[in-house]
């Protein structure tokens, strides 16, 4: 008898851990949807455009950094140069990166009519979120975050999560297709800022 009880608890508890390692998953699933990833940085303001709702940060090392701005971030306007603030935001994303064509060179940045769909967390009100072609240069990667970091052509810097993971090498053994140094031509959203809060 105390056997048989025995392995009822036994049971019972291999179950209950099952169900929990799923619900977990699920959890985990739901709070990182696929390809928008959230950050959290402390900058300066350099500059700030309240009427497109536009920021551009400088962060730790000296990098300026444009930025969306949420709708339901209130106070922009009050900002200044010179602010310290702290900031979250959703990395930008790239859907497309390559070697540019020569024809392709001769406009380094324009503004697409395509839209990519809000990340869950923003309320835009009107479409989708905004995206850009710019012909940049590589300036860094980090293969297990996914991550490109760009020079583009007004001197400021992209940071975009890869969409594709064969960009930046999937496998142990594959090498990347993007290296640090590339010429590229990037198809890529602005990051956008959710939290913003003066220091």
């Amino acid at each position: 008898m105390k056997r048989r009880r025995g392995l009822v608890i036994y049971g019972t508890g291999i179950l209950l851990a099952a169900f929990v390692m799923v619900f977990m998953q699920g959890v985990s699933e739901a709070a990182a949807p696929e390809g928008w990833t959230t950050k959290t940085m402390m900058a300066e303001v350099v500059e700030v455009d309240a009427d497109a709702r536009m920021i551009v940060l400088l962060d730790t090392l000296r990098n300026e950094i444009p930025f969306a701005v949420d709708e339901k971030v209130k106070g922009l306007e009050e900002l200044a140069p010179g602010d310290s603030v702290t900031a979250e935001y959703y990395l930008g994303l790239c859907t497309d990166i390559r070697r540019p064509t020569e024809e392709e060179k001769e406009t380094p940045f324009l503004e697409l009519d395509e839209t990519a769909e809000a990340p869950p967390k923003c309320s835009l009100k009107t479409g989708g979120v905004k995206m850009y072609r710019a012909v940049a240069t590589v300036s860094g990667t980090d293969r297990f975050l996914q991550m490109i970091q760009l020079k583009g052509p007004r001197g400021k810097i992209i940071n975009v999560k890869a969409t594709n993971p064969n960009w930046l090498g999937s496998g142990k053994d594959q090498e990347p297709s993007i290296q640090v140094g590339d010429t590229v031509i990037v198809t890529y959203t602005d990051p956008i800022i959710i939290y913003l809060k003066r220091n």
